[in-house]
C-alpha cells in the first residue's frame, strides 16, 4: 500500500490597510479624547501656576516677618518718596523686602539699580506666574505683581505738603502688633498692571505697587479704611464685597490704566486672587464676573478683609 503524504497547507491572509471609515474613526476618536483631555491640564497648568503664586506671597510674607522683627514691629513704607527726582533716598516696599532677603540688593531706586535687584533671580518672588508678559528683564527694574494694603503700608512723599497719598504728611505704616484680627486682614495681593510702551513687560501703574483705589478709593476720606465700626458708616457692612469698579473709570478686574492700584482676581480666568493677610497665611479669594463690580456679593473678598483698626 503507498501511503500519500499530503503537503501542509499554509493559510495566509492576505495584508490588508485601514479602511478610510475605520481611519476616520480612529481620527474622532482622538479628537474627543484630546477635547477631553486638554481643558483638564489647562485646569491643571492654572493650578499649578495659582500655588506658585501663593508660593511667593508666602516668601515675602517671611521676608516681611524678617523685616518687622528687625525694625521694632513697624511694617515697611509702600512708598518713601522725598522727591521724584532723588532716587539717593527713595525706596518702595519691595526693594526693602527685597534687601531683607538678600542684602546684596539696594535698598534705595539708585542702590538697587545699581545692584540690578530688578533683573535678579530673587525677584520672581515678586513676580506672579499668571500675569502677562516678561517682567524679569533686563529692560525693567521695578516689575512687581503685587500691592500691599494702602493704610498698613502707606504713601509718604516728604517733599508734598499732602503727603502724596490718602492719610496725609503724618502717615506711618503700622506696627504689626497693633493690628487687631491680623488673620483676617489683607497686607499684599495680586494687583492690576499696565503694559510699558514698547515691550512686553507689565508693572503697576507709576511702578506704585501700593493699592490706593482699592474698594473704589474707599482709602481716601471720608471712609478711608479708618475703622471696623461699620455701623457708623453709611452703607458699609464688614461682610460686603469690596467694590470692584475701577476709580479712574477702566473695565473691572482688568489689567488696564484706568484700573490700577487695585486688587486683581487674574487666577483661573480671572476668577481667583491670592491674598496674604498679616499672621503670615495666604488665602485665595473668588471674584464672579457675571455680577456688577459693585454687587455687595461680586467677591468673597470682604470689606472685613481691609478695614482695619485705627
Amino acid at each position: 500500500m503507498k501511503t500519500h503524504l499530503r503537503p501542509a497547507v499554509v493559510e495566509r491572509q492576505a495584508a490588508r490597510g485601514f479602511t478610510l471609515v475605520e481611519l476616520l474613526v480612529v481620527i474622532g476618536i482622538i479628537a474627543i479624547l484630546i477635547g477631553i483631555l486638554l481643558p483638564t491640564l489647562g485646569r491643571a497648568r492654572g493650578s499649578a501656576r495659582s500655588v506658585a503664586c501663593m508660593s511667593n506671597l508666602r516668601s515675602i510674607g517671611q521676608a516681611m516677618q524678617m523685616y518687622v522683627n528687625a525694625n521694632k514691629s513697624s511694617l515697611p513704607f509702600g512708598d518713601f518718596v522725598t522727591t521724584y527726582s532723588n532716587g539717593t533716598n527713595n525706596t518702595r516696599w519691595f526693594t526693602v523686602l527685597q534687601n531683607t532677603m538678600s542684602s546684596k540688593y539696594g535698598i534705595t531706586w539708585n542702590d538697587a539699580n545699581a545692584s540690578k535687584s530688578g533683573v535678579a533671580k530673587l525677584r520672581q518672588v515678586f513676580l506672579c506666574p499668571d500675569a502677562p508678559g516678561d517682567a524679569n528683564n533686563a529692560a525693567n527694574g521695578a516689575a512687581v505683581h503685587y500691592a500691599c494694603h494702602p493704610r498698613l503700608m502707606p504713601v509718604l512723599v516728604t517733599s508734598d505738603p499732602s503727603g502724596g497719598g490718602p492719610f496725609g504728611p503724618n502717615a506711618r505704616p503700622y506696627k504689626i502688633s497693633k493690628i487687631k484680627q491680623s488673620s483676617e486682614i489683607a497686607i499684599i495681593f495680586d494687583t492690576s498692571l499696565e503694559i510699558v510702551a514698547g515691550a512686553d513687560y507689565w508693572h503697576p501703574k507709576f511702578d506704585s505697587a501700593v493699592a490706593n483705589f482699592i474698594d473704589y478709593a474707599h482709602a481716601y476720606p471720608p471712609l478711608s479704611l479708618l475703622s471696623t465700626s461699620y455701623s457708623s458708616v453709611p452703607g458699609i457692612s464688614a461682610d460686603d464685597s469690596v467694590d470692584m469698579r475701577a476709580w479712574s473709570g477702566g473695565p473691572p478686574n482688568s489689567d488696564h490704566p484706568d484700573n490700577w492700584a487695585n486688587i486683581r482676581f487674574r487666577h483661573q480666568k480671572d476668577t481667583r486672587a491670592n491674598v496674604l493677610m498679616v499672621d503670615g497665611h495666604v488665602e485665595t479669594f473668588t471674584y464672579n464676573p457675571k455680577k456688577a463690580p459693585n454687587d455687595k456679593t461680586v467677591t468673597d473678598f470682604r470689606r472685613k478683609n481691609v478695614y482695619v483698626n485705627p
